[in-house]
């Protein structure tokens, strides 16, 4: 099976579980840069995190997994966490991700190059989760405009804006169309984005919500 979900949150009822919200842009990312992995039987992974002093000693459990879901239980000295500055948060994450899915891939014989490539792709783009949504740009009913969905994953927010161009590539309106917490822009996944008229360019959630851009017709 190919890998679709990986979550990193603490233990159940942690006071500190605002990590849970800080981790969804790193998390989203590696798993972007996985792309089709295979997992066997595992469809989503959850690395589990706890400050317990007693987990310090055994450096990771292998909970019995349900389903198809993988779980691993790591040591996190999140109160250190989060006294970070934003890059480091994003690299202690990384590096906590990448280092449980190490263990899961010796446990389960995944395949470690493929992590060791998105681990160094995160790096390259300097954590920074930037893409656009279908990864294309969309040309307008008259081809004199090109429509795109910009979307921003960082640790305390999601945006998606929206971009419209001229045929030559310049940019002629740049909105932003959604700005919300990180755990809400999972749904960006499942929409899609289309032309309603010549000048109006819009997002569309899979239940059918919609975000528009738009520039002023030239009579």
């Amino acid at each position: 099976m190919k890998l679709k979900e990986i979550a990193i949150n603490t233990i159940y009822k942690h006071p500190l579980s605002i990590l849970n919200k800080y981790a969804w842009c790193v998390q989203e990312q590696y798993w972007h840069c996985l792309g089709k992995y295979e997992t066997g039987q595992w469809q989503k992974v959850i690395v589990q995190v706890s400050d317990d002093p007693a987990l310090m000693k055994i450096d990771y459990q292998l909970p019995r997994s349900i389903a198809d879901v993988a779980v691993i239980i790591r040591y996190f000295d999140i109160t250190n966490f989060l006294d970070l500055d934003k890059g480091r948060k994003k690299k202690a994450l990384l590096d906590l991700l990448h280092d449980s899915m190490l263990h899961l891939a010796t446990e389960y014989q995944w395949d470690k190059e493929v992590l060791t490539n998105a681990f160094n792709q995160c790096i390259e783009s300097g954590l920074d989760y930037r893409f656009k949504v279908k990864d294309k740009d969309f040309k307008s009913p008259t081809r004199q405009f090109i429509g795109s969905i910009h979307c921003i994953w960082d640790l305390d927010n999601f945006k998606a804006i929206g971009v419209i161009a001229d045929k030559d590539g310049v940019v002629l309106k740049e909105e932003t169309l959604i700005n919300t917490e990180p755990y809400h822009g999972e749904f960006i996944y499942y929409s899609k984005c289309k032309w309603d008229d010549p000048y109006t360019f819009s997002l569309y959630s899979k239940e059918g919500k919609r975000w528009s851009i738009a520039v002023i017709a030239v009579v």
